[in-house]
Formats: structure tokens, sequence, C-alpha cells
């Protein structure tokens, strides 16, 4: 073979190859059977970490020294109705007291029944107190300015130790305090000694509805001397806030704070 003839052959080779090559750049599908290549999906993104709700209620730990404080943020019911139960112990024997306790308006009922089994009825306002038996018709009214607080005062017409006097206690006095189930409630209890006989008493408050519902007290002995219980809250019965005539006190009371 003349080599004019080899340059000729390995002239065209070359452009052969060139020519290939610049086809398989230009088409992208040269040279595969006609399927569409599917790429591989992006990873999918991973949801957010979910957040731990917090929990919602506080519990304050309860100790002797801001049991104080806790008391303090209770409110009473503005309306309710309860049966409390009142026991003395003595040596050789023991009373015990019942007495229906309504509040409306601001106005306290309580109807108790005596030893001879006569029901005494006692209102408590803003200012005055009406006090009658049963049977008789004009109740004995009185000035409560010069007592002192009305829930006080109703307080002791039903022989219950107003749980707000803790705020004034010296804090040394305070023994133990937290919070308990009792009559299945919870509730905050406290230990002191009361700082005139000596008595040890604990207090039973529910959180729920921050009355008192237990108080027990034992002498310096360790001998219990008193005790107080109460029965669920019920809808109140106005009737109980109607004087010997029919007048109602609560109707009276709320015209003369709205006047």
């Amino acid at each position: 073979m003349s080599t004019k003839r080899l340059l000729l052959i390995t002239f065209f080779g070359i452009l052969f190859i060139v020519a290939l090559i610049s086809l398989t750049l230009l088409v992208p599908n040269f040279g595969d059977d006609g399927r569409v290549l599917q790429l591989p999906s992006p990873a999918a993104p991973l949801p957010p970490p979910v957040e731990t709700p917090q929990d919602d209620i506080n519990r304050i730990e309860i100790t002797r020294e801001n049991v104080q404080a806790v008391v303090s943020a209770l409110e009473r019911p503005q309306v309710f109705s309860r049966e409390v139960t009142i026991e003395n112990f003595w040596d050789g024997g023991q009373s015990v007291f019942q007495f229906n306790v309504s509040v409306h308006s601001g106005v306290t009922s309580i109807i108790s029944t005596t030893p001879h089994n006569i029901y005494r009825h006692v209102i408590v306002t803003e200012h005055y107190h009406y006090i009658w038996y049963e049977g008789e018709t004009e109740p004995f009214v009185g000035s409560i300015d010069f007592l002192g607080e009305p829930l006080r005062i109703a307080d002791e017409w039903h022989m219950l130790p107003t749980y707000e006097d803790l705020l004034n206690l010296d804090i040394n006095l305070i023994i133990d305090a937290g919070i308990t189930e009792f009559e299945d409630e919870t509730c905050i209890f406290v230990v002191y000694k009361s700082p005139l006989l000596g008595m040890i008493r604990t207090y039973y408050i529910s959180i729920a509805h921050g009355l008192v519902i237990g108080v027990w007290e034992y002498d310096e002995n360790g001998v219990r001397v008193y005790r107080m219980s109460s029965g669920s809250i019920e809808e109140v019965d106005m009737s109980a806030f109607l004087l010997p005539d029919g007048t109602s006190v609560v109707y009276i009371s709320e015209e003369y704070l709205y006047v």
C-alpha cells in the first residue's frame, strides 16, 4: 500500500471518530434504548423535633416558711352552703354542735340546734348581726362594727377558728406545713402552736375552694380537745336569709351596698 493511500485512510478514520464523539455530545439519548432515566429524589427533610409541652401545673412546695404567703392567696367562695360539725372534748365527756352555714353576697346565715333542740338563727352582714330563736317574731339586731371583720364574727358564731389568723402568726410557732389529701380533697395543712394556751392545732384548708374542712386541736399532753369537720359544698337555699317577718337580709344588704 502506498504511503499516500495510508495517509488518506488515517485522515478519514480520524474524521469519523471526531464526528462520532460530536454526535454523542449533541444528542443526549444517542445510543440508549428510549427509556427515561429517573434521577433519585432528594431525601425528604426531617420533621422538626417535637417539643415536649411544659407542665402547666406548677406544684408549689409548701413549707412552714412560705405557707402564710400561700394561704393569703386563697379566697373563700362567694356563694355556698355546707354542714359544719364541732366537737369539744374534756375529761369524762364531750359536746357536739351541728351548724348549717350558708353564704351569699357577703352575708352569712348560721342555723344551729341548741342542747334543748331549739333552732337558733344568726345572720351576719357587713355591719349588723341578727339573732333569734325558733318561734320568736322579732330578731335581736346588733352592730358588729366594733367587733371586727364580718367573716371572723361569722366564724366565731359557729365555733370555727378563723384560718386567716395564720397570717399573723409568728413563723416560729408554725411546726409543719405542706400539701396532703384529707377527706378526698387536696388540702394545705398547717400545724402550729397556739400562742395563748399552747395548744397544738392542725388546719386542713381545701385548695379547690379555700375553706377549712377540718381542724384538730390537742393540749400539751397530746389529748384531743377540739375537732371540726364539714360536709360537701351545696347550693344555697335562700330561705336561710329570711328574717322572722319574711324579709330577705341578702336583699337588704345588696340595697345597702348599691345605694
